[in-house]
Protein backbone atom coordinates (compact mmCIF):
# COMPACT_ATOMS: atom_id res chain seq x y z
CA UNK A 1 0.00 0.00 0.00
CA UNK A 2 1.64 3.35 -1.06
CA UNK A 3 1.65 5.96 1.78
CA UNK A 4 0.73 9.17 2.50
CA UNK A 5 4.19 10.47 3.14
CA UNK A 6 5.25 9.74 -0.25
CA UNK A 7 5.07 12.88 -2.12
CA UNK A 8 6.65 13.51 -5.53
CA UNK A 9 7.80 16.69 -7.09
CA UNK A 10 7.95 16.75 -10.71
CA UNK A 11 10.86 18.72 -12.99
CA UNK A 12 9.96 19.27 -17.00
CA UNK A 13 12.96 21.80 -18.37
CA UNK A 14 12.32 22.41 -21.43
CA UNK A 15 13.13 24.81 -23.78
CA UNK A 16 11.25 25.60 -27.24
CA UNK A 17 9.05 23.09 -27.56
CA UNK A 18 5.43 23.26 -27.49
CA UNK A 19 3.72 20.06 -28.54
CA UNK A 20 6.20 17.87 -26.86
CA UNK A 21 5.97 19.47 -23.75
CA UNK A 22 1.90 19.71 -23.92
CA UNK A 23 2.92 16.22 -24.38
CA UNK A 24 4.49 15.58 -21.28
CA UNK A 25 2.36 17.40 -19.00
CA UNK A 26 -0.51 15.89 -20.37
CA UNK A 27 1.48 11.97 -19.43
CA UNK A 28 1.83 13.51 -15.86
CA UNK A 29 -1.97 14.34 -15.19
CA UNK A 30 -2.68 11.32 -16.76
CA UNK A 31 -0.76 9.62 -13.65
CA UNK A 32 -2.89 6.69 -11.63
CA UNK A 33 -1.40 8.02 -8.42
CA UNK A 34 -1.46 12.07 -8.47
CA UNK A 35 2.44 14.44 -8.56
CA UNK A 36 2.14 16.70 -5.66
CA UNK A 37 3.34 19.66 -7.94
CA UNK A 38 4.48 20.02 -11.43
CA UNK A 39 7.44 22.22 -11.70
CA UNK A 40 8.46 23.36 -15.72
CA UNK A 41 11.76 25.31 -16.12
CA UNK A 42 11.61 27.37 -19.17
CA UNK A 43 15.34 27.71 -20.45
CA UNK A 44 14.59 31.15 -22.05
CA UNK A 45 12.96 29.84 -24.51
CA UNK A 46 11.72 32.07 -28.14
CA UNK A 47 8.31 32.12 -27.00
CA UNK A 48 7.00 32.71 -23.01
CA UNK A 49 6.18 28.87 -21.67
CA UNK A 50 3.83 30.23 -18.87
CA UNK A 51 1.63 31.59 -21.42
CA UNK A 52 1.63 28.32 -23.77
CA UNK A 53 0.15 26.32 -20.02
CA UNK A 54 -2.01 29.35 -19.16
CA UNK A 55 -5.08 26.76 -18.88
CA UNK A 56 -2.85 24.29 -17.20
CA UNK A 57 -3.74 24.54 -13.55
CA UNK A 58 -1.55 23.76 -10.60
CA UNK A 59 2.02 24.26 -12.85
CA UNK A 60 4.42 26.07 -11.56
CA UNK A 61 6.69 28.24 -14.37
CA UNK A 62 9.94 29.07 -14.25
CA UNK A 63 11.96 31.55 -16.54
CA UNK A 64 15.72 31.34 -16.40
CA UNK A 65 16.80 34.47 -17.64
CA UNK A 66 19.21 33.47 -19.75
CA UNK A 67 19.87 30.00 -21.58
CA UNK A 68 21.54 27.83 -18.91
CA UNK A 69 21.11 24.15 -20.39
CA UNK A 70 19.08 21.41 -19.01
CA UNK A 71 21.53 20.10 -16.27
CA UNK A 72 21.30 23.25 -14.56
CA UNK A 73 17.30 23.91 -15.49
CA UNK A 74 16.98 20.42 -13.37
CA UNK A 75 18.46 21.74 -10.45
CA UNK A 76 16.69 24.69 -10.53
CA UNK A 77 13.90 22.84 -10.54
CA UNK A 78 14.70 20.70 -7.65
CA UNK A 79 15.49 24.14 -5.61
CA UNK A 80 11.67 25.43 -5.88
CA UNK A 81 10.38 21.79 -5.34
CA UNK A 82 8.80 21.35 -1.91
CA UNK A 83 8.55 17.29 -1.26
CA UNK A 84 10.44 14.55 -0.41
CA UNK A 85 10.86 12.81 -4.13
CA UNK A 86 11.80 14.18 -7.19
CA UNK A 87 11.08 12.80 -10.52
CA UNK A 88 12.16 14.06 -13.92
CA UNK A 89 10.59 14.23 -17.07
CA UNK A 90 12.54 15.42 -20.56
CA UNK A 91 10.07 17.74 -22.27
CA UNK A 92 10.27 14.95 -25.16
CA UNK A 93 9.29 12.42 -23.68
CA UNK A 94 6.21 11.21 -21.66
CA UNK A 95 5.15 8.09 -18.66
CA UNK A 96 3.04 5.59 -19.25
CA UNK A 97 -0.05 6.29 -16.66
CA UNK A 98 1.22 3.66 -13.57
CA UNK A 99 4.65 5.26 -13.71
CA UNK A 100 4.45 6.91 -10.42
CA UNK A 101 2.39 4.69 -8.12
CA UNK A 102 4.76 1.39 -9.35
CA UNK A 103 7.48 3.34 -8.76
CA UNK A 104 5.87 4.76 -5.19
CA UNK A 105 4.97 1.07 -3.99
CA UNK A 106 8.45 0.38 -4.36
CA UNK A 107 9.62 3.17 -2.26
CA UNK A 108 7.47 2.03 0.11
CA UNK A 109 8.17 -1.33 0.16
CA UNK A 110 11.88 -0.34 0.71
CA UNK A 111 12.27 2.91 2.47
CA UNK A 112 16.12 2.67 2.26
CA UNK A 113 15.98 3.09 -1.30
CA UNK A 114 17.33 6.10 -2.80
CA UNK A 115 16.77 5.86 -6.44
CA UNK A 116 14.21 3.86 -8.35
CA UNK A 117 14.03 3.73 -12.30
CA UNK A 118 12.09 2.01 -14.71
CA UNK A 119 12.32 0.17 -17.96
CA UNK A 120 11.12 1.91 -21.11
CA UNK A 121 9.91 2.12 -24.82
CA UNK A 122 11.53 4.08 -27.48
CA UNK A 123 8.89 5.55 -29.82
CA UNK A 124 10.92 6.07 -32.88
CA UNK A 125 9.99 9.00 -35.51
CA UNK A 126 6.81 7.27 -37.15
CA UNK A 127 5.80 6.72 -33.35
CA UNK A 128 5.94 3.75 -33.29
CA UNK A 129 6.80 1.86 -30.15
CA UNK A 130 9.44 -0.08 -30.05
CA UNK A 131 10.45 -2.59 -26.98
CA UNK A 132 13.68 -1.08 -26.21
CA UNK A 133 15.92 -3.80 -24.84
CA UNK A 134 17.90 -2.21 -21.76
CA UNK A 135 19.94 -4.62 -18.77
CA UNK A 136 18.57 -3.70 -15.72
CA UNK A 137 20.69 -3.82 -12.38
CA UNK A 138 20.32 -2.94 -8.84
CA UNK A 139 23.49 -4.62 -7.99
CA UNK A 140 26.99 -3.66 -8.26
CA UNK A 141 25.80 -0.12 -10.19
CA UNK A 142 29.48 1.02 -10.23
CA UNK A 143 31.61 -2.38 -12.41
CA UNK A 144 28.69 -2.39 -14.62
CA UNK A 145 28.92 1.14 -15.64
CA UNK A 146 32.96 0.85 -16.12
CA UNK A 147 31.98 -2.58 -18.19
CA UNK A 148 30.10 -0.76 -20.11
CA UNK A 149 26.68 -0.97 -19.05
CA UNK A 150 24.19 2.64 -19.36
CA UNK A 151 20.83 3.21 -17.45
CA UNK A 152 17.83 4.43 -18.96
CA UNK A 153 17.44 7.93 -19.94
CA UNK A 154 16.85 10.62 -17.19
CA UNK A 155 12.73 10.37 -17.55
CA UNK A 156 12.87 6.88 -15.75
CA UNK A 157 14.43 8.15 -12.63
CA UNK A 158 12.49 8.54 -8.97
CA UNK A 159 14.67 9.53 -6.22
CA UNK A 160 14.64 11.08 -3.04
CA UNK A 161 15.21 14.73 -2.80
CA UNK A 162 17.85 14.98 0.27
CA UNK A 163 19.96 12.21 -2.13
CA UNK A 164 20.30 14.19 -5.32
CA UNK A 165 21.08 17.04 -2.79
CA UNK A 166 23.35 14.92 -1.67
CA UNK A 167 25.32 14.07 -5.40
CA UNK A 168 25.38 17.87 -5.72
CA UNK A 169 22.49 17.55 -8.38
CA UNK A 170 23.45 17.34 -12.76
CA UNK A 171 26.67 18.59 -13.47
CA UNK A 172 25.78 21.80 -15.13
CA UNK A 173 29.65 21.90 -16.79
CA UNK A 174 28.42 19.19 -19.09
CA UNK A 175 27.24 19.65 -22.44
CA UNK A 176 25.41 16.35 -22.39
CA UNK A 177 25.96 12.89 -20.48
CA UNK A 178 24.58 14.41 -17.34
CA UNK A 179 22.93 11.27 -17.00
CA UNK A 180 25.68 9.00 -16.52
CA UNK A 181 27.51 11.71 -14.58
CA UNK A 182 24.63 11.19 -11.77
CA UNK A 183 24.40 7.62 -12.48
CA UNK A 184 28.67 7.17 -11.82
CA UNK A 185 27.73 9.36 -8.75
CA UNK A 186 25.13 7.05 -7.65
CA UNK A 187 27.29 4.13 -8.07
CA UNK A 188 30.40 6.00 -6.21
CA UNK A 189 28.69 6.57 -3.52
CA UNK A 190 27.06 3.38 -3.37
CA UNK A 191 23.37 4.75 -2.69
CA UNK A 192 20.63 2.12 -2.57
CA UNK A 193 19.19 1.33 -6.07
CA UNK A 194 15.68 -0.34 -7.16
CA UNK A 195 14.20 -0.68 -10.47
CA UNK A 196 10.49 -1.84 -12.01
CA UNK A 197 11.10 -3.99 -14.81
CA UNK A 198 7.87 -2.60 -16.51
CA UNK A 199 8.12 -0.98 -19.44
CA UNK A 200 7.18 2.90 -17.59
CA UNK A 201 8.80 5.86 -19.61
CA UNK A 202 8.52 6.57 -23.51
CA UNK A 203 11.65 7.81 -25.06
CA UNK A 204 11.04 9.56 -28.19
CA UNK A 205 13.63 9.52 -31.07
CA UNK A 206 11.10 12.12 -33.49
CA UNK A 207 12.18 15.37 -31.77
CA UNK A 208 15.03 16.59 -34.11
CA UNK A 209 16.55 18.81 -31.46
CA UNK A 210 17.28 15.92 -29.38
CA UNK A 211 21.10 16.76 -27.45
CA UNK A 212 21.18 13.10 -28.40
CA UNK A 213 21.77 14.11 -32.44
CA UNK A 214 24.00 17.32 -31.62
CA UNK A 215 27.04 16.28 -33.06
CA UNK A 216 28.92 18.66 -31.54
CA UNK A 217 27.46 19.02 -27.63
CA UNK A 218 27.06 15.39 -27.60
CA UNK A 219 30.22 14.78 -28.44
CA UNK A 220 32.00 17.63 -26.66
CA UNK A 221 29.90 16.69 -23.31
CA UNK A 222 31.60 12.71 -23.92
CA UNK A 223 34.83 14.07 -23.74
CA UNK A 224 34.08 16.55 -20.33
CA UNK A 225 32.21 13.51 -18.96
CA UNK A 226 35.25 11.29 -19.46
CA UNK A 227 37.89 13.48 -18.49
CA UNK A 228 36.15 13.80 -15.56
CA UNK A 229 35.77 10.30 -14.37
CA UNK A 230 39.43 9.50 -16.06
CA UNK A 231 41.65 9.51 -12.68
CA UNK A 232 38.82 7.56 -10.69
CA UNK A 233 38.83 4.77 -13.34
CA UNK A 234 42.58 4.75 -13.55
CA UNK A 235 43.15 4.35 -10.08
CA UNK A 236 40.62 1.76 -9.31
CA UNK A 237 40.71 -0.18 -13.04
CA UNK A 238 44.22 1.04 -14.51
CA UNK A 239 45.04 3.18 -17.57
CA UNK A 240 44.53 0.14 -20.03
CA UNK A 241 40.56 0.18 -18.63
CA UNK A 242 40.04 3.84 -18.98
CA UNK A 243 41.13 3.79 -22.49
CA UNK A 244 38.67 1.24 -23.33
CA UNK A 245 35.65 2.69 -21.62
CA UNK A 246 36.90 5.70 -23.36
CA UNK A 247 36.40 4.36 -27.19
CA UNK A 248 33.25 2.18 -25.44
CA UNK A 249 31.11 5.24 -24.57
CA UNK A 250 32.03 7.33 -27.51
CA UNK A 251 30.76 4.78 -29.87
CA UNK A 252 27.85 4.34 -27.68
CA UNK A 253 27.12 8.39 -27.54
CA UNK A 254 27.76 8.69 -31.31
CA UNK A 255 25.57 5.67 -32.81
CA UNK A 256 22.53 7.77 -32.57
CA UNK A 257 23.93 10.75 -34.40
CA UNK A 258 25.35 8.33 -37.14
CA UNK A 259 21.40 6.85 -37.20
CA UNK A 260 20.37 10.77 -37.17
CA UNK A 261 22.45 11.95 -39.81
CA UNK A 262 21.73 9.54 -42.12
CA UNK A 263 17.87 9.84 -42.01
CA UNK A 264 18.77 13.57 -43.11
CA UNK A 265 21.23 12.36 -45.70
CA UNK A 266 24.14 13.63 -44.01
CA UNK A 267 26.10 11.08 -45.53
CA UNK A 268 29.44 13.11 -44.93
CA UNK A 269 29.06 13.63 -41.57
CA UNK A 270 27.43 9.91 -41.03
CA UNK A 271 31.32 8.63 -43.00
CA UNK A 272 32.83 10.71 -40.66
CA UNK A 273 31.29 9.30 -37.57
CA UNK A 274 31.53 5.69 -38.90
CA UNK A 275 35.22 5.66 -39.67
CA UNK A 276 36.04 7.62 -36.47
CA UNK A 277 33.76 6.06 -33.54
CA UNK A 278 31.68 3.05 -35.10
CA UNK A 279 34.49 1.02 -37.32
CA UNK A 280 35.03 -1.14 -34.20
CA UNK A 281 32.19 -1.23 -32.32
CA UNK A 282 29.72 -4.82 -32.59
CA UNK A 283 26.42 -2.80 -31.79
CA UNK A 284 26.99 -0.82 -35.04
CA UNK A 285 26.52 -3.60 -37.28
CA UNK A 286 23.15 -4.72 -34.83
CA UNK A 287 21.80 -1.80 -35.00
CA UNK A 288 22.72 -1.39 -38.97
CA UNK A 289 20.72 -4.83 -39.48
CA UNK A 290 17.93 -4.16 -37.80
CA UNK A 291 17.45 -0.78 -39.59
CA UNK A 292 17.97 -2.76 -42.87
CA UNK A 293 15.61 -5.54 -41.70
CA UNK A 294 12.92 -2.54 -40.93
CA UNK A 295 13.62 -1.03 -44.23
CA UNK A 296 12.81 -3.92 -46.10
CA UNK A 297 9.68 -5.41 -44.46
CA UNK A 298 8.42 -1.62 -43.72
Amino acid sequence: MVKDNFNVSVVIPTFNRDVSLIRAIDSVNDQTLTANEIIVVDDCSNFPVSELLENYNMIKVIRNYKNLGASQSRNIGVNHSIFNYVAFLDSDDSWHPNKLEKQIEIASEHPDVSIIYCAQYVVDRFNNILEFEKKLIDKDIWINLVYGWTAPNTSTILLKKCIFKKLGGFDPELTSCQDHDLWMKIAIRNEKVKYSSERLAYFHMGEYNRISFDYYNRLNGASLFLDKWKGTIVTKHGLSHYNWFKRDYFSKVSLPIFNFSLSQFQFKKATLIYLKYLFYYPQFYRSLLNNIKKLLFK
